[in-house]
């Protein structure tokens, strides 16, 4: 593939194409890359488990109860036999 040929085709025109090629090139980079994961993905996923955290503690406290009821009862029911 020559440089003059886009690697992405969008169909609006050939300055959209470059723009777009540009920008691959760019985040293709090792120390781009690094800095979108620092910058942007990073605080992200810190944002979202800070907020899930508390559900994801209390589905697993529900689930830990739920698999204790359930033994439970089949110990009782097998104990009834």
């Amino acid at each position: 593939m020559d440089s003059s040929e886009s690697f992405i085709k969008t169909g609006i025109g050939k300055f959209t194409d470059k723009i777009i090629d540009s920008c691959v090139v760019e985040f293709s980079k090792k120390e781009n890359k690094d800095k979108v994961y620092q910058t942007v993905v990073s605080p992200i996923i810190e944002s979202i488990t800070a907020r899930f955290y508390p559900y994801i503690v209390t589905v697993s406290i529900l689930y830990i109860v739920i698999l204790s009821l359930i033994c439970i009862i089949l110990y009782l029911i097998l104990k009834k036999k």
